[in-house]
This record gives C-alpha cells, structure tokens and sequence, in this order.
C-alpha cells in the first residue's frame, strides 16, 4: 500500500505532464489563433440612392445584408491574407451591383498570446454601386 506522500507526488507529476500535453498556461494560450479577416462596409450612399433596398454583402462566403454601414468577420487561410472575392447583390431585384477581388491590408493585434496578424479593409460603395477596397 502506498502512502499518503507518495500519492500525492505522483498526482503533481500526472497535473504537470498533463499540463505540458494539453498546451495549458497562465495566460490561457494553447495553440495559434485561427486568422480573421474583418472588413467595414460603408454603403450609406448607395442606400441614400435606394431607399428600401438592402443590399448583400459578401466577403468570400460570408454573406451580411447591410443598408448603411456595418462589418463582416470571416475566416481566412492566412494570416496575412488571401485573394478575397467581395460581392454587393441588391436583395429586392437580386441584381449583382458590383464584384471584385481584392487583396486586404494586414491588419495586427496585440494578445496575451502575442501580437497577431490578419487581413482587414475598408469596402465603400457608391451610390452608382461602385466597390472601392481599402
């Protein structure tokens, strides 16, 4: 039978190996981060030029219906990004407005797991539905 010491000392080497194997810390970081891309959408014009429509707005296959200016998050193979496709389509015709494909700027983050990386951009689009990508 073994003693109370000795039971003791063999759950603090199981906690710490377990610790090491499951990747668990102080600062609550295990692993990297899944990169993000976030995009401000301003279409405060294009729906100034038509009142009641909506438009839809996708950034890859993330889609959000946006009538003045909001954001979409979605994710991204990369940190420092990837050629994304952006796309408005007018939700009452369901006539595309504008497509493109842009490459955004990278953006960085400081976390108590370190600094991070990832794709970001302005989208503005004109009352003539012109996309511009910043």
């Amino acid at each position: 039978m073994r003693s109370g010491r000795e039971i003791a000392a063999a759950l603090t080497i199981s906690v710490v190996l377990l610790g090491g194997v499951t990747g668990c810390s102080v600062t609550g970081c295990s692993g990297a981060r899944q990169s993000t891309a976030s995009i401000s959408v301003q279409a405060t014009a294009w729906s100034s030029a038509h009142p009641g429509h909506t438009l839809s707005v996708c950034l890859d296959d993330t889609c959000k219906d946006i009538t003045t200016d909001d954001s979409i998050t979605t994710s991204s193979s990369e940190p420092s990004g990837h050629d994304f496709q952006i796309t408005a389509t007018d939700t009452i015709t369901k006539e595309q407005v504008s497509r493109t494909t842009s490459h955004l700027s990278v953006g960085q983050e400081k976390t108590a797991c370190g600094d991070v990386s990832y794709p970001t951009g302005t989208i503005t689009i004109g009352s003539d539905g012109g996309l511009r990508v910043t």
